[in-house]
């Protein structure tokens, strides 16, 4: 009764140890990896770009397959990059490629976070694994190194542009003159939405690495430390163990010794009775 009742302690103990993971820390952690997920999306989606240029009525945008020209509000166009535009394109490819390398490393995360949910919920101790810790407390670094050097290529499209012109009739200089955001009077230029929202996406990703950093190593510390708790209440118990079989033991030695001290005592009695009945037999036959 006693090893039931230890045993269902110890399954109530892993179950409640394995809901650490779901604390506020975690929660505010796992937020971050959805929204820059989802901001990820948006940031290589087909349809968002990563620069524009304003200048009286006409508006120019890039992204990394084309180049769509707007002249008032009834005419467009859309153009593909050639050997002309080959710089601008190579820029926002690579963009594009380390954005897409670091939702693939936060998907990654999350079905890692969701096995170790499942693993909590179902009081499965074997999910709660050194190896899947360290992976959750250090890919997120991985996935914000992919999308800072997102940012961090984009910023050299002034450059890129500047190279392209030179090939090319058609120019907007104030971009390659100026920096990479800028304005004048009648003029903007400046990153679009797909650069922002990556930005953004950055950013979360940053936080979401702190705090996986310094979150699951106190996780592993407290794990430590009831590992310790739990060896030392062991050992507590098998010299209690020992002590009490000593005492046991001991128990029965002088149990053993008194029942060896009765026998002796009575075989004594015994013979003293005999010798005394054959020394009045012998007064009789004198």
């Amino acid at each position: 009764m006693k090893m039931e009742k230890e045993e269902k302690k110890n399954k109530k103990d892993v179950y409640i140890d394995h809901f650490k993971y779901l604390n506020i820390t975690h929660i505010i952690f796992f937020s971050l990896l959805v929204l820059s997920w989802i901001l990820l999306i948006v940031t290589f989606s087909g349809t968002t770009f990563w620069y524009k240029y304003e200048d009286d009525g006409i508006k120019v945008q890039w992204r990394f397959n084309e180049v769509r020209i707007e002249v008032g509000s009834d005419s467009e166009y859309i153009a593909t990059y050639t050997k002309y535009g080959s710089h601008e394109a190579s820029i926002f490819k690579a963009c594009i490629s380390f954005t897409i390398l670091s939702f693939i490393v936060v998907n990654v995360l999350l079905i890692l976070i969701l096995i170790q949910i499942i693993g909590a919920t179902r009081e499965q101790k074997h999910i709660d694994s050194q190896i899947l810790k360290k992976s959750i407390r250090f890919i997120p670094i991985i996935s914000f190194f992919f999308a800072f050097l997102s940012i961090l290529i984009c910023l050299g499209f002034n450059k890129a542009y500047e190279k392209d012109c030179k090939q090319s009739t058609t120019c907007y200089q104030s971009i390659f003159d100026g920096g990479f955001i800028g304005s004048t009077e009648n003029k903007y230029w400046g990153p679009g939405v797909g650069w922002i929202t990556s930005l953004i996406a950055t950013i979360f990703l940053f936080f979401a690495s702190i705090l996986s950093i310094f979150n699951y190593r106190n996780i592993n510390n407290n794990n430590n430390n009831n590992n310790n708790n739990n060896n030392n209440n062991n050992n507590y118990n098998n010299s209690n163990n020992i002590s009490n079989n000593n005492n046991n033991n001991n128990n029965n030695n002088n149990n053993n010794n008194n029942n060896n001290n009765n026998h002796h005592h009575h075989n004594e009695n015994k013979n003293s009775l005999h010798l005394k009945g054959n020394g009045e037999d012998g007064a009789n036959q004198i």
